[in-house]
């Protein structure tokens, strides 16, 4: 087996071969295009090989190029590989030697690696359209908190009746009462404008071309409302991807980091390895749940936890039981059944 570690560039990608035990038999560039894929299958012609890479916008479709050609491709979370970002000797040769390598260990199951699943097409665009989503309702969030801050320290108060910013209401009387103040008004504006994106994405998953089969299962489940199940669904795509619950709990990072020394194992924290959008939807999940859902299996659960783990790991243990359920409710295709 060869193992081929790609630095992939705008313009080049720097190819490193290795031997099956770590030998370097050659390093040299290709043109980042689909000749310069074709270059190198021709290259690899008659030996068993693989190639892999970092996931970035520069290697995604050569990636596709490589797989549709029946190549072994892999494409891996940029985070895996801090020993190429953490180098002071950082050359587009050795990040290509430290990626052959990396890949050499994994296929020896030496070491694991958070493997890039690449959507295509339709489902390429729904994962864009969530992400966009988020990045909105943070900025959103970030501005109230930036009017809120802006307006105790100014000592600028309103009516109880207009304590909704995200009512028309409330915005007016703002701007009747407060139109003299530039900043308020500037933040308002800001608000306003990344309210208005979460809305018309809000609406957009509102249409029955996202409500599909899982999208409708998963909003059985307490704390999950239809743009939640939709963002799930966006980041498992299929649940056939996962043979069981603890595949999909360490491909979305929440699986606790073992290491064996000595004869002894030790679990510590969970590899966040995987997309951290997961992540952030499964504690906005539990906290969805623990507002509304205090007499569920889920809480008790929590409950059973916070004690003797603390609040920290509790929440941890607990978004992987919703996992769990998510992974449960798709796999057997039934609603969830509240107890």
């Amino acid at each position: 087996m060869k193992y081929v570690g790609a630095d992939y560039h705008k313009e080049f990608v720097t190819i490193c071969i290795q031997g099956s035990r770590g030998k370097v038999q050659e390093i040299f560039e290709l043109p980042a295009t689909c000749d310069g894929m074709d270059e190198l299958i021709r290259k690899m012609e008659g030996d068993n090989w693989m190639i892999m890479g970092e996931t970035s916008g520069y290697s995604v479709n050569l990636h596709n190029y490589l797989l549709a050609n029946g190549i072994n491709s892999k494409l891996v979370d940029p985070a895996n590989l801090k020993l190429i970002t953490a180098s002071d000797k950082k050359t587009d040769r050795n990040d290509a030697t430290v990626i052959a390598t990396f890949l050499r260990l994994m296929d020896k199951g030496e070491i694991s690696l958070s493997i890039s699943y690449i959507v295509n097409g339709d489902q390429r665009d729904l994962r864009d359209l969530c992400r966009y989503r988020e990045i909105a309702a943070k900025l959103k969030g970030q501005c109230h908190q930036r009017i809120s801050a802006h307006m105790r320290i100014h000592e600028q108060h309103l009516e109880d009746d207009y304590d909704n910013l995200h009512t028309y209401k409330c915005q007016l009387m703002m701007r009747k009462a407060f139109s003299d103040d530039f900043v308020l008004m500037s933040l308002l504006d800001d608000y306003v404008y990344w309210m208005n994106r979460c809305d018309s994405i809000d609406r957009m998953f509102d249409e029955s071309v996202y409500q599909t089969k899982e999208v409708k299962l998963l909003s059985t489940i307490p704390g999950i409302g239809s743009l939640t199940a939709v963002q799930i669904m966006s980041m498992i795509v299929s649940i056939d991807r996962f043979q069981t619950a603890d595949k999909m709990r360490a491909y979305f990072g929440m699986a606790p980091s073992v290491r064996d020394s000595g004869g002894k194992e030790k679990h510590g924290h969970i590899t966040r390895k995987g997309d951290s959008m997961m992540r952030s939807i499964l504690g906005r999940t539990l906290n969805q749940f623990i507002m509304h859902a205090k007499d569920s299996s889920v809480m008790r659960y929590y409950d059973s936890h916070v004690d003797s783990t603390g609040k920290k790991k509790a929440r941890i243990a607990t978004m992987n039981k919703i996992l769990d359920i998510i992974f449960a409710v798709l796999k057997r295709g039934t609603p969830y059944v509240y107890r």
